[in-house]
């Protein structure tokens, strides 16, 4: 490897998020400098290229079927490759995102092959993570390899020169079948910080001034039935030191101005956010910066809510998923319904803003697990204040997904490929979205016999209940971190942000951050 860029387009922007800067990203460059070989990050999610774009070609984007083109899409296509061909690179590391992103990478990498057999094209990220292999038999000859899970040993691995054959949580085309190399847990301190210098990172001053840090390998040591985390990241979590994490956040603070933090471990390790709350109170950082978290009910039962509000959280997204006992044991989720109401009430209590995700209907979802979850939400609404809610997906690589019929599952015959092309659009009503390649069973009824609208129904009635009865906005964690940048109400915030990217007013939104 002499050279290597690093690229994405994530395609429509259904989520603000897209437009954060990717610390994996800038880790992955990180790790290729540091071996003397120059590294650049195209991330085409920012301000100053979806304006390039332009609101008709990511719609029309949006619109096309995977494989698809037309006139305006090839011509992209053909610029993007021709641009990237310029920069003489050997290795591309292509950010695989879901829908669109995901149609334009595919076609890009395709064009890359066609113009460049000799170069290395390398997918990674959160595609990845669902679908691995999978998707070398979707695009064959477009992609060289798939990292799986963090991937910064595999990243270091190949720089060093290493055979990609041998390469740990890589999933190489030319080994047949391709298989997964996996590797024991990482110490993400063995790797540097990532790279936000605008000389390595372009149009990082086009981002939204909203960073991530972990505090661990993001390793979960859980078996919820839905989730591939363990899959990709292991369950041995491995904690990074926090005055590695103080020194990160200096860093993001004092070099690039940076005041708001999302820590994004899935899973932090028991004691984790209490432990930086304590580094940050007794640093410079004290009072100068926000945050928000994930947090487990169970996990991170324990921490303490006031410190963290007193560091600067304002926010905690919490996976609850269903209130019904019977739901959360057949899940394997490892809670209890007087668990989900201690933590919330600590943490409501302690002043964060909580954040509860649900998975609803479940499969196996029936009248009275329903009703127990609608009384319950009923019971906890004075200590949640937000909620978010998706019917269920399956994925491959989970109980559910691997032993459809233990959980009352189906799975269409084409399942994998129709879900990795599946045309996911956060911004359109769910009722409008296309069927899913799956369904489940619900109230009795088995899943070949229950099509999506009826699934459909069910969250329809759970969501009326929350919106309407309750007034449960769905302000996701780092929207509160948005808001406080922009000056105003969480919701207000929100709502403001979601009608301008439905609007694909791509300046208004940068003019919310200036």
């Amino acid at each position: 490897m002499r050279s290597a860029l690093i690229y994405n387009l994530s395609g429509e922007l259904d989520d603000i998020s897209h437009l954060f800067p990717n610390e994996r990203l800038g880790r992955i460059a990180s790790i290729l400098q540091g071996h003397g070989i120059p590294a650049t990050i195209i991330d085409q999610a920012n301000h100053h290229d979806l304006q390039r774009l332009g609101p008709e070609y990511l719609k029309s984007l949006g619109e096309l079927e995977f494989g698809g083109t037309n006139s305006q899409h090839a011509a992209v296509v053909a610029a993007e490759a021709k641009a990237i061909l310029t920069r003489g690179v050997d290795t591309i590391f292509l950010n695989l995102w879901h829908g669109a992103g995901f149609t334009f990478s595919i076609a890009l990498a395709q064009h890359l092959r066609s113009l460049a057999p000799e170069l290395t094209i390398i997918g990674v990220r959160q595609k990845v993570d669902w679908f691995k292999a999978h998707i070398l038999r979707l695009a064959p000859g477009a992609l060289d390899g798939l990292i799986t899970g963090l991937g910064y040993d595999a990243v270091d691995f190949l720089a060093k020169g290493g055979a990609p054959a041998n390469c740990p949580n890589i999933i190489w085309a030319a080994t047949e079948p391709p298989r997964e190399n996996r590797s024991a847990p990482l110490d993400v301190e063995t790797f540097p910080l990532a790279s936000y210098t605008a000389d390595i990172y372009t149009n990082i001053t086009e981002k939204v001034p909203l960073h991530t840090i972990t505090l661990s390998n993001q390793a979960c040591p859980n078996r919820c039935v839905f989730c591939i985390r363990p899959e990709n990241y292991g369950r041995i979590n491995v904690k990074r030191d926090i005055q590695s994490v103080l020194q990160e956040l200096r860093s993001l603070r004092h070099d690039h101005g940076i005041r708001h933090v999302r820590v994004e471990d899935s899973t932090p390790p028991a004691g984790a956010l209490t432990e930086l709350a304590t580094a940050i109170l007794g640093s410079d950082l004290r009072g100068d910066m926000a945050f928000s978290a994930f947090a487990r009910m169970d996990t991170n039962r324990d921490e303490d809510f006031s410190l963290l509000h007193e560091a600067g959280f304002l926010a905690l997204f919490l996976g609850i998923e269903s209130l019904d006992d019977s739901n959360l044991k057949r899940i394997r989720k490892g809670i209890r319904y007087e668990d989900i109401c201690r933590t919330l009430r600590a943490a409501h209590a302690a002043g964060l803003k909580t954040v509860g995700s649900f998975i609803f209907p479940l499969p196996g979802e029936t009248e009275k697990t329903m009703q127990t979850t609608l009384c319950r939400l009923r019971e906890i609404r004075g200590d949640l204040d937000s909620l978010l809610v998706l019917p269920a997906g399956i994925y491959p690589d989970t109980p559910w997904g691997d032993a459809p019929e233990d959980h009352g599952v189906f799975l269409e015959e084409n399942f994998v490929e129709a879900f990795i092309t599946y045309p996911l659009k956060y911004l359109q009503p769910i009722h409008l979205w296309p069927p899913v390649p799956f369904t489940y069973s619900i109230m009795g009824r088995p899943a070949k016999d229950v099509p999506f609208t009826d699934i459909l129904k069910l969250y329809a009635e759970f969501t009326e209940v929350a919106r309407q009865e309750l007034g449960l906005p769905a302000v996701p964690d780092y929207y509160y971190l948005l808001a406080d940048m922009m000056g105003m109400p969480p919701t207000d915030a929100t709502r403001k942000l979601i009608q301008l990217m439905v609007a694909r007013d791509y300046a208004g939104i940068r003019n919310c951050f200036r």
